[in-house]
């Protein structure tokens, strides 16, 4: 039984790590594409548009615009 909780419990560690890497690789990602919205527009135009969509649907929006 003990040894079903210390693999459960290298299993929840393992998890936890898991999840703060894909967090931060995230969060560069996230910086890179704000970096690059901020070269191809205006700041007055972003602002706009985070107002009135909300930057989860701006960036697809963006990506996809012809």
């Amino acid at each position: 039984m003990d040894s079903m909780l210390q693999k459960l419990e290298k299993y929840a560690d393992n998890l936890e790590n898991i999840v703060q890497q894909r967090t931060a690789e995230l969060m560069d990602e996230k910086q890179k594409t704000d970096m690059l919205l901020h070269r191809m527009l205006p700041p007055y135009v972003l602002v706009i548009i985070r107002q009135l969509i909300g930057l989860h649907f701006f960036v697809p929006t963006v990506l996809n615009w012809k």
